[in-house]
């Protein structure tokens, strides 16, 4: 896995409006994954020894460990001693102040989004194809995001498929609604490479609710989204080796 973005040569200051967004290429980290486990909290080592299988072991102790070494940058502490918090839907957080970040994962590829002041969310996917996509998006999709679906040919359609599911996911994320909320409430076809908001109407529990979305390359195999619910500057990428 070969990230897009840089390694910075000083770590960055993280502040205003800014989102930072680092991608972090887990292979790099697996052989020494049993001695990163050491920086991960008693619940996360527990949740580490529940995967019956090595590779998703690795994956999630590399990217918890990448995780708690970033944010222990940002916060100027130990990556053992960052506060990590789970709310009720399973989303990470740390237990107070002003920062916020959220993490996502696929194949060998994590990323970690971070920003002040507001809640966020990321999500990231290999491009591949799927199968059936047409009728993912006709039970999941909002009707515009269908008609999107539908107006692309064979070879273009994992990747239309993909940059839709991951604006969704990274929006979801951002609310804290998780996928139990209608994915066909909202949409997501405007262009959102430069930024745009999505609106979410009100449901069930969830008021109306709105997030300032944009779409980033991570790497060549992949697409992602990031999504806050305050405006911000565009991301700006950077790549992370433990």
């Amino acid at each position: 896995m070969n990230p897009n973005w840089p390694e910075p040569s000083a770590f960055p200051t993280l502040s205003g409006d800014a989102v930072h967004v680092w991608a972090v290429p887990l292979d790099r980290s697996w052989a020494s994954a049993p001695e990163l486990s050491h920086v991960l909290s008693p619940d996360e080592r527990a949740r580490a020894n529940d995967f019956a299988l090595r590779e998703p072991r690795q994956v999630f102790v590399a990217s918890r460990a990448a995780l708690r070494s970033l944010l222990g940058r940002y916060l100027h502490l130990p990556p053992e001693h960052v506060q990590i918090v789970l709310e009720p839907i399973g989303k990470p957080r740390l237990g107070g102040g002003e920062f916020h970040f959220n993490l996502a994962h696929s194949g060998n590829l994590a990323l970690i989004a971070a920003t002040r002041g507001c809640e966020i969310g990321v999500d990231v996917e290999l491009v591949r194809a799927v199968d059936p996509a047409h009728e993912i998006a006709a039970r999941n999709f909002h009707p515009a995001e269908q008609a999107a679906i539908r107006a692309e040919g064979a070879a273009e359609l994992p990747a239309v498929f993909m940059r839709l599911w991951t604006r969704k996911e990274a929006v979801l994320k951002a609310v804290g609604a998780g996928l139990g909320f209608p994915l066909d409430a909202f949409e997501t076809v405007t262009q959102a490479r430069d930024g745009g908001w999505v609106s979410l109407s009100a449901c069930s529990s969830s008021p109306d609710v709105r997030c300032w979305l944009h779409d980033i390359r991570p790497c060549g195999d992949c697409l992602a989204a990031v999504a806050t619910l305050e405006r911000r500057q565009p991301p700006l990428g950077f790549t992370y080796s433990l």
